[in-house]
């Protein structure tokens, strides 16, 4: 049985990887309203966090 690899199942070079990840990361944040965007970059740089 020759062992072949589903194209589903490849595993892409690390190029390819980065600029698919990177557009995968610019399509969501298209679709926001900039204020919205800030809220989520500030969330992000600034989480709250719990005093005890």
């Amino acid at each position: 049985m020759p062992s072949t690899t589903h194209p589903g199942d490849e595993m892409f070079a690390a190029p390819r990887l980065f600029t698919l990840g990177l557009q995968h990361v610019l399509v969501m944040y298209a679709g926001l309203s900039p204020s919205r965007l800030l809220s989520i970059v500030r969330s992000n740089l600034y989480p709250k966090t719990s005093r005890s």
